[in-house]
């Protein structure tokens, strides 16, 4: 079996830790370690239950166009020249044209040498391999800037009434995506944490005690569990 790029290189010992303390630091450089661990499917459809629930909700509030929400993060955008409409409706689209590309897009892998190669082959295969995550990247860029040039011509052609509508409807999906995120990830690293290295009681209370803890906070414990799930999904390729 041919070694992927990102296996190749990889340290194999770094692949086995799904769970690790973690220290915070309070007000006057207090220490606090609380304890880590990749949560379970159970608790991982919880997170995601959630998630769609808070975004459904977000959506509806958004449909409301007296609400806070629509106000704070709908801007008005009517009075606008139609070919700002386009810049502005291209740059919500252009995640959703990333995503589409990366995952149809098809690029051949080195194909594998024979168990007899000789030394001047296997030494072309590995520069193949050291070469393909960037060929691949300049291939996936390529065509996303073709797609992304394809689709402003398409709005182009539409009226401003109608991109207007579109760029809303794209905005809120946008929206609502990021509060699935966020919240889904909030879900999961509460479930993750625990006071003790039995991994028995849970460092909070309640959800709603998570939530309280500064952004900052958060955001480093997102990185630290993301750090441990990544090194699980490397581990099942």
């Amino acid at each position: 079996m041919a070694l992927s790029p990102e296996k190749n290189d990889i340290d194999i010992t770094a692949l086995f830790e799904y769970r690790k303390p973690i220290t915070l630091y309070g007000k006057g450089k207090k220490e606090l370690t609380l304890y880590m661990r990749v949560v379970g499917d159970s608790e991982m459809q919880i997170s995601r239950v959630k998630a769609l629930r808070a975004s459904r909700e977000l959506r509806d509030k958004l449909r409301d166009k007296t609400s806070d929400e629509y106000l704070a993060f709908i801007p008005d955008i009517s009075e606008a020249e139609k070919e700002k409409i386009v810049e502005m409706l291209l740059l919500t689209s252009l995640k959703d044209i990333s995503m589409k590309v990366a995952k149809e897009i098809e690029i051949p892998f080195p194909e594998e040498l024979d168990s007899d190669a000789t030394l001047e082959e296997q030494e072309e295969y590995q520069k193949q391999i050291d070469a393909y995550p960037k060929e691949r990247e300049a291939t996936i860029k390529r065509e996303i800037v073709k797609r992304a040039t394809e689709t402003k011509e398409e709005y182009l052609e539409k009226d401003k009434k109608t991109l207007l509508k579109d760029y809303e409807k794209s905005l809120k999906n946008e929206l609502c995506e990021i509060e699935m995120n966020r919240v889904f990830y909030d879900y999961v690293v509460y479930f993750s944490l625990y006071l003790n290295k039995d991994y028995s009681k849970s460092a909070f209370k309640s959800f709603a005690e998570f939530e309280k803890l500064p952004n900052d906070v958060k955001a480093e414990l997102l990185q630290s569990y993301r750090n441990l799930e990544l090194g699980m999904d490397e581990l099942k390729k």
